[in-house]
């Protein structure tokens, strides 16, 4: 009994004294995600929004697309961008603005009715179109059939917002023969305004309100329809840089719009957006330990439809089969 208890007694010595030499259980490893989380900090974002704030008062209060206050605002961005290790690229596009308004309208018995034009790359000519107008026998005027025998060749197409995008219903119209074409709409139809719309329209297109419609449906004389607002063109930039590891096969994409709104002071839009993006950024670093690659992009023309995220995106559609993409908003 001796023997057996001296026995089992070294043993539980020896398991104690094995396990008070054995080294350490490792910590667990950091969540990386959290590391970069606590790295982006609101000092950091503050310092961007004081400099955005710099720009703009030094650019009579704006950083509106297009504007010398813009410009200043792609300067800073690519600068950071580029002190923290990243190749940089200046990625310019051009888009259509309002040059002159003019005075939209449609003749309808004598009287002018004001109307939208839908694309201003699309006017009528100087003294304006004059013709009947024709409804397709299905009002959305999607497709071919839609139109059944109704003869619209020389006249002015009158559809409803329903079924298909304007660019869709012009096709069909054109391809009838119709020189112009009527959308009755109130707005906020989705898939009416397809990005980039205006630049696929290629006949005069208007979107008339219901009460013009009105009007229209009383009289079967010939109306006149004017759309002289005028086009200008500005150029913009969007700012883009990419990690140099991780997948080059699978992006991440972050972003903000760079512009502020017209009208606002050149930071609460988007600049809460962009200080964190462009923190993060400067945060992770051109060439962190991460699985995918990393896209930082600073969009132009947000407060103008999107038009530099817009484009950027045409541009990849060949290339890329899925793509996503997360904004950080204001």
């Amino acid at each position: 009994m001796m023997r057996r208890g001296a026995v089992l007694g070294a043993v539980v010595a020896l398991t104690v004294a094995a396990c008070g030499s054995a080294d350490p259980a490792p910590a667990p490893a950091a969540d990386p995600g959290r590391v970069l989380a606590d790295a982006v900090t609101v000092d950091a974002m503050m310092g961007h929004l004081q400099r955005l704030h710099d720009i703009a008062a030094a650019h009579g209060g704006s950083r509106a697309d297009g504007t010398p206050g813009y410009d200043a605002s792609v300067d800073y961005v690519a600068t950071v961008l580029r002190d923290n290790g990243f190749d940089v690229e200046l990625a310019d596009f051009e888009r259509v603005v309002l040059a002159a308004p003019g005075r939209p309208t449609l003749t309808v018995a004598g009287r002018a009715l004001p109307v939208d034009q839908a694309s201003l790359l699309t006017p009528t000519p100087r003294e304006g179109l004059q013709a009947r107008t024709q409804r397709p026998r299905r009002a959305a005027g999607c497709t071919t059939a839609d139109y059944g025998d109704a003869t619209v060749r020389g006249a002015l197409a009158v559809v409803d917002d329903t079924g298909c995008s304007l660019v869709e219903k012009q096709n069909v119209a054109s391809d009838e023969g119709a020189v112009g074409l009527l959308v009755v709409s109130e707005g906020g139809v989705p898939g009416l305004f397809t990005p980039g719309y205006y630049q696929q329209l290629k006949a005069p297109v208007a979107v008339i309100g219901r009460d013009v419609d009105a009007q229209l449906r009383r009289t079967s004389s010939p109306v006149r329809l004017v759309l002289d607002a005028k086009a200008g063109t500005v150029r913009s930039r969007n700012v883009l840089a990419q990690t140099k590891t991780g997948d080059v096969h699978r992006v991440v994409v972050a972003g903000a719009h760079l512009d502020s709104a017209p009208d606002s002071p050149g930071i609460n839009a988007d600049g809460s957006g962009v200080a964190a993006v462009l923190a993060t950024a400067a945060a992770l670093g051109a060439s962190p330990g991460v699985t995918n690659a990393v896209r930082f992009a600073f969009w132009g023309a947000g407060e103008a439809g999107g038009e530099g995220a817009a484009k950027y995106v045409a541009g990849l559609a060949q290339i890329f089969r899925g793509f996503s993409l997360v904004v950080v908003c204001r």
